[in-house]
């Protein structure tokens, strides 16, 4: 009798231990978590520069409204790779930003933005895309080289030549895939004379002629020559002194610059090839021999007034 209870019991232990385990299988579940692609940043459509000569980052607005805000990063001119924030717009109502503090005539930037959601979670910076900077030099007596760097960040299929005799009349006179121009016009207006270019990018889908303009075209700076025709325009060279002259190392050149203005260093050699350049707004400066070969170079300062003065490399003893 003993034994039989013992089996019974064992059998009632059991059943209870197997109704457990099914009743435990049966309250299990699998919970699968799928994290969401994380946003792609909104994406700079150009950067050009105004008729003002400021920077003005463009962008189209996201059309999900995931963004709260859009950041906007300007690359160190210094220290390449290093981004600084330099302004914040509203991703709902914006979709440019102008950078005051940026100096196109003197320089190229680079920049990017990012987009910030409410929760401030912002996402990775997006391709860069980099400013054109117009240079003009006289080659000769009366043409003007225009160059100027390929505009980065986004393909160009050719670049627009400007000339005007103020920032609104500017007319188209040229067209090339090059990146530079030489305006040979022997009946220029008398007085200024304003140039810029504009890179024609690989387009992009619009609705509008304006939109068209903003997203598929970027301006270079705009740049201010005086015409030297008559008496009163003559090139002015015994002002231009420099020292010492042959060369050999290195030359100290000074003119009068008592405010402080803005010229155009300019070393051209016998072919009329630029080979040097170089923006500066002091009296004195110095010039590096650097990679300049033995010969005669002409030197050129172009701003308020024009000055030239010829500088002769030797060879190095």
């Amino acid at each position: 009798m003993k034994i039989n209870f013992l089996k019974q019991l064992l059998l009632v232990v059991l059943l209870i231990l197997i109704c457990s385990i099914d009743a435990y299988n049966q309250n299990k579940y699998t919970v699968s978590i799928k994290q969401p692609d994380p946003p792609s940043p909104p994406e700079v459509m150009t950067v050009s520069a105004s008729p003002e000569n400021k920077i003005v980052v463009f962008w189209q607005k996201p059309s999900d409204n995931i963004f709260n805000s859009i950041d906007i990063y300007r690359e160190s001119p210094t220290y390449p790779d290093t981004w600084t924030l330099i302004g914040t717009a509203d991703a709902k109502k914006d979709t440019e930003f102008v950078d005051t503090s940026a100096n196109p005539i003197g320089q190229t930037y680079r920049y990017r933005i990012s987009g910030v959601q409410s929760c401030g979670l912002e996402t990775t910076a997006c391709r860069p895309q980099r400013t054109i900077k117009l240079r003009v030099d006289r080659t000769n007596g009366k043409n003007l080289l225009l160059s100027w760097n390929p505009y980065e960040g986004r393909e160009a299929q050719s670049y627009s030549v400007f000339r005007g005799i103020d920032l609104i009349d500017q007319v188209q006179i040229g067209t090339t895939s090059l990146n530079q121009f030489n305006d040979t016009t022997r009946s220029l207006p008398q007085g200024e004379i304003i140039y810029h270019v504009e890179a024609n990018l690989t387009g992009l889908n619009t609705n509008s002629a304006t939109q068209e303009i903003i997203n598929n075209r970027s301006s270079s700076n705009f740049v201010t020559i005086k015409t030297f025709t008559g008496r009163k325009d003559t090139i002015i060279k015994r002002k231009l002194q420099i020292y010492p002259n042959p060369v050999s190392s290195k030359a100290t050149l000074f003119f009068p610059n008592p405010l402080s203005k803005e010229y155009h260093v300019s070393i051209i050699d016998t072919n009329g090839k630029l080979v040097y350049s170089k923006m500066i707004n002091t009296s004195l400066f110095e010039i590096e021999r650097g990679i300049l070969k033995e010969g005669v170079y002409l030197v050129r300062l172009s701003g308020e007034d024009l000055y030239e003065g010829k500088i002769v490399i030797c060879y190095n003893f």
